[in-house]
């Protein structure tokens, strides 16, 4: 077959290099800040690393932040403890840092992610202590005019008031009342461990710490006083670059996944690290399948061109990249306009943004979790220029600021006032600006920027806890709105609010006028857990709002995220395979009380499904690819993706098709599937009444080797009947096509009529690997039938 191939690279379309600019256009990545001239009142060395460098120790020096006094600083007294955040207010130097948490294990299984330095290890001056040497140790000392050290004691300095947990990434530096540190001497800090994974060099800033000091006054009573403080700014603080690995890890090559014939269609070729960091490279990638030409890199890490199917048919792209394992995926040409196209996004995606990346916030819960170290804009550069993603949802926690009123309509409603079920004591963060104008008028921008090629959807995440000894529910809930206001003053529900039953977010939209045509409410599942009766609250009887109106906001949910992999600290076991992929999908016998299947049969919901990322402390969109060495680095953030079937790219299209379920879930892979039960596509709920069978087709491209594929089904409403295994099959190839015939299950002379879900499960492996592990998973969304005779 011939295939013809162009290559059009213009200048807006090119690569960068690290800490360069592509030209403009709107598709390329700001400049760094600009570096002022030193000296800065902070410094830091060396000042320049490596993604997930090891530090101090045998590794050789220690990363050093070293502050000059500029004045004399009067201790308030001592740390109560070093790591729960109890020290009380008596610090008197803070710095803040994104690292994990001071109680979590140091292990790579952690929650903790790439994004953050290892847990803090802090020692009681003058007294032996076993950290020292270990990963995580910090140390702090002042150096006086003459050079000579004096060790000064530190700790976790602050306690986040809602998470009711230290708050992990703020270290304290502790004087008695009667000691002092002179202006003009030196504060050392050091650490010893690993650097975040996470590169700077590609995005719009470098890591620059938060900093800021104070000094105690002793009054008369012989108690201390704490003055203001006084926090550096960005030019007083010296920044630190960490910069991608130096060997690659990943080529891919990135297509829309159907495409016409005969059409010429944009494509693009991505380098990365090992942590899924932009890498840019020199040299040939060469280019086989689909396309067969030679891209030369020079100085990028992405390069952009145009290709051309002439007959319809299935074509990948294959990158080869010496020492790098070759990323790819199946393309569907079509003779003409497919009725569908499949479009790759991530719905729910989080940033330093949900805090207005302010400094020494002091609480967990506002946007990345991780000290707002990240933007908005690089969260979204990555998803579009690195990933390849068509759309996204930056959808920061629903954090409640001082000035925060409910809309109007909301306001006067009995269930949102004083002793009504959707009220309930709040925790307002004192001096939280506006993030969420401020959050929506960045995703617009960007929105703005990308011209079509990449669509954003405003959005927020919602919780309400409910955690004692016979429930952990936590309801979480993605909002994600059609389109922006042009005040950015879309209605916002805050989740500070324990207790409320989930029903609320649906009657607060539809209380102020925002319905299912304009916000969709995506269910977030947290914890495969007995206790999680997340869908019996959700789908139950609740006076505050009709199932039927909790249906019709709640289309789709997510049966992947970065949360799947927590669950292997409760019971889910295997770490890797497919114990973990499946943790929110369930399994057979008796699918527990947290999971889709539950949802789906218990509770009759009519729930589609999407994957996210759920990022933090990684970049969302990050897949956890095995490396070529065989390993994975299994940090907790891995990327899900969202693939909707839309008859266009634009943001209605989209919209519309997460409103109708047209969509299907991966773990992060960017795979082609199709499932149909009578011609019937994914999401479709109908009515049969005949004899039967009815066929139900499955159709699956993969870049991997697809291991199984299997077609499952249940009665809606009755927990008696279990799931039934309609089809299993073991292609071991990269596509497969075939069918299986469902049975009408009303027996012959029977009344009442029975609604049957029935969806497809797709497992992958990463060609070359011997493990026999599961490394990837695609769900289709449900298609119901509702039988009779």
């Amino acid at each position: 077959m011939q295939r013809s191939f162009t290559w059009m690279i213009p200048a807006a379309a090119a690569g960068v290099a690290v800490l360069a600019l592509l030209p403009a256009g709107g598709r390329g990545i700001r400049a760094a800040d600009p570096v002022p001239a030193p000296p800065y009142l902070l410094t830091v060395t060396p000042d320049v690393l490596i993604a997930g460098q090891r530090v101090g120790g045998a590794s050789g020096q220690p990363l050093a932040f070293e502050f000059t006094l500029p004045e004399t600083l009067q201790g308030g007294g001592l740390p109560a403890t070093l790591n729960t955040g109890w020290a009380g207010d008596r610090s008197i130097v803070q710095i803040e840092l994104p690292m994990a948490s001071s109680l979590s294990s140091d292990t790579d299984n952690a929650s903790t992610g790439v994004g953050e330095f290892d847990s803090p290890l802090l020692c009681w001056r003058g007294l032996s202590c076993s950290f020292i040497g270990q990963d995580g140790y910090w140390k702090a000392v002042v150096v006086g005019q003459k050079g000579a050290g004096r060790e000064v004691q530190l700790a976790v300095a602050t306690f986040d008031p809602i998470a009711l947990l230290p708050y992990p990434h703020i270290l304290g530096v502790y004087l008695q009342p009667w000691q002092t540190m002179t202006a003009g001497e030196r504060l050392r800090l050091t650490y010893m461990g690993k650097v975040p994974a996470r590169a700077t060099a590609w995005t719009e800033r470098p890591l620059r710490a938060h900093f800021r000091y104070r000094s105690f006054t002793t009054l008369p009573n012989g108690t201390s006083r704490a003055g203001p403080w006084t926090v550096l700014g960005d030019e007083q603080v010296a920044p630190l670059r960490i910069d991608p690995q130096p060997d690659v890890a990943f080529v891919r090559a990135i297509a829309p996944l159907d495409v016409v014939a005969g059409t010429p269609f944009r494509f693009a070729v991505v380098v990365t690290d090992r942590y899924g960091n932009p890498r840019p490279i020199t040299g040939p990638v060469e280019l086989t399948g689909g396309v067969n030409d030679t891209l030369t890199f020079q100085d990028e890490w992405r390069r952009e061109g145009t290709a051309v199917y002439d007959a319809a048919g299935s074509y990948r792209i294959v990158p080869a990249l010496a020492g790098a394992r070759p990323v790819y995926h199946y393309s569907r040409a079509w003779d003409g306009p497919p009725q569908a196209q499949r479009l790759v996004g991530d719905l729910h995606v989080h940033s330093g943004d949900g805090g207005e990346t302010r400094k020494f916030l002091g609480w967990v819960t506002p946007g990345d979790h991780m000290a707002l170290y990240t933007t908005a804009r690089d969260t979204l550069t990555y998803l579009r220029d690195v990933v390849g993603e068509d759309f996204a949802a930056l959808t920061e926690h629903s954090v409640r600021g001082e000035g925060y009123r409910l809309p109007p309509a909301v306001a006067g409603d009995p269930e949102f006032a004083t002793g009504g079920r959707c009220a309930g004591e709040t925790f307002p963060i004192s001096g939280l600006a506006d993030w969420w104008s401020h959050a929506q008028g960045v995703a617009r921008a960007f929105d703005a920027d990308s011209a079509g090629a990449f669509t954003v959807f405003p959005g927020y995440e919602w919780h309400s806890h409910h955690l004692n000894l016979l429930v952990a529910a936590y309801l979480h809930r993605i909002v994600m709105f059609r389109d922006f206001d042009p005040a950015d003053a879309l209605p916002i529900l805050p989740g500070d609010a324990r207790y409320l039953p989930p029903h609320c977010l649906e009657r607060f939209y539809n209380v102020a006028g925002y319905g299912p045509d304009r916000v969709l409410v995506v269910p977030h599942v947290m914890s495969a857990y007995e206790k999680n009766i997340d869908w019996d609250y959700a789908y139950g009887y609740s006076p505050v709002a009709p199932r039927s109106l909790v249906e019709a906001y709640q289309r789709v949910g997510e049966i992947f995220s970065a949360r799947n992999y927590n669950q292997q600290s409760i019971g889910v076991k295997p770490y890797e395979g497919e114990g973990t992929w499946t943790a929110f999908e369930g399994e057979e016998p008796s699918p527990g009380v947290w999971s889709f299947r539950y949802g789906w049969r218990n509770r009759a919901a009519h729930l589609g499904v999407i994957g996210a990322s759920d990022n933090h402390s990684q970049m969302a969109g990050t897949n956890d690819d095995i490396a070529p060495d065989g390993s994975r680095y299994h940090l907790n953030e891995p990327g899900g993706y969202a693939v909707v079937l839309a008859p266009s790219r634009d943001r209605g299209a989209i919209f519309d098709a997460l409103g109708a379920r047209r969509t299907y879930a991966t773990t992060g892979v960017r795979a082609w599937l199709d499932f149909k039960v009578a011609g019937r596509g994914m999401g479709t709920s109908f009515s049969y009444r005949g004899p039967g069978p009815l066929g139900a087709d499955v159709d699956v491209m993969a870049g991997m080797t697809i291991t199984r594929v299997e077609v499952w089904g249940a009665q809606a409403g009755n927990p008696y009947v279990p799931y039934q295994l309609l089809l299993s099959a073991a292609p071991s190839a990269e596509t497969w096509t075939g069918s299986v015939p469902l049975q009408n299950p009303v027996p012959v002379g029977g009344f009442w009529p029975q609604e049957w879900l029935y969806y497809a499960r797709v497992f992958l492996e990463t060609p070359g690997a011997e493990d026999g592990q599961a490394d990837d998973v695609v769900w289709s969304s449900p298609v119901w039938v509702t039988w009779s005779r």
